[in-house]
């Protein structure tokens, strides 16, 4: 489920909304109460299996050291 970020044009309040159907997205802003708020582009969370799985080459990946990583990027 996607979660979009907001702004009001009219009070700049920014906001989330879960978004779960069509008649979920905001038709006003929560704060100031008025009317199509602005979608914003926002960062969004990256999987970096590198980082999940052996960050820093820890001991729980014993290949990272020999440079054999089965988690690397390179793919």
């Amino acid at each position: 489920m996607p979660l979009y970020e907001y702004r009001c044009a009219k009070c700049d309040y920014r906001f989330e909304v879960l978004f779960l159907r069509q008649a979920d997205l905001p038709k006003k802003c929560p704060k100031c109460g008025a009317s199509k708020p602005v979608k914003q582009f926002s960062a969004f969370a990256v999987n970096n299996k590198t980082a999940d799985k052996c960050p820093g080459g820890s001991p729980s990946c014993d290949t990272c050291a020999t440079g054999s990583c089965p988690y690397t990027d390179d793919e």
